[in-house]
């Protein structure tokens, strides 16, 4: 991109370094199971504070399924959320980041969403919104090692916590 005069600066970066912690995940599931639902727990969120798989009409009868959709609300033709978070097994390259983010900001988008996140097992991205929209360089990216330092742990808390989602 950058031969052919195209600005890289503007790409977001995939953080590489310190990823989940001395776990064999073999697929989503087990990111979901092993890393985002222990996470939840302790940032304080209960299983009935979220909807895994909410179906979502979007477009002519076509039906979508975001992985975690907190302070939902399901009824056919009114659906909303207060956050979404679509879980990838993997994140390794660019092209996987802008494909997650956009599948997440369509269902964020859709569901009227304050915030959004992507988790896989390199990590948690957090989008806050930017005048009712989210930006794909526009992120919070903590790795779970990360997550076991107290001011990491604090600085998520504080952007997607059950106190601050489900207020």
């Amino acid at each position: 991109m950058e031969r052919k005069g195209q600005d890289i600066s503007v790409v977001p970066r995939i953080p590489l370094s310190d990823g989940a912690p001395n776990l064999e995940l073999r697929d989503e599931r087990e990111v979901e199971l092993r890393l985002i639902e222990p996470l939840l727990e302790r940032l304080g969120y209960h299983g009935s504070d979220w909807i895994r798989q909410m179906p979502v009409k979007m477009g002519r009868g076509e039906r979508n399924f975001p992985d975690y959709a907190f302070g939902a609300n399901a009824k056919r033709g009114e659906e909303s959320a207060a956050m979404v978070i679509e879980s990838k097994y993997q994140l390794s390259s660019n092209r996987d980041f802008v494909e997650a983010f956009y599948q997440a900001k369509s269902y964020a988008l859709r569901l009227r969403c304050e915030v959004m996140a992507m988790a896989a097992k390199e990590g948690i991205w957090v989008f806050p919104p930017e005048a009712g929209n989210f930006e794909i360089k526009n992120y919070v990216h903590k790795s779970w090692g990360q997550l076991s330092h107290p001011d990491a742990f604090h600085e998520l808390l504080v952007l997607i916590g059950r106190d601050k989602v489900l207020s």
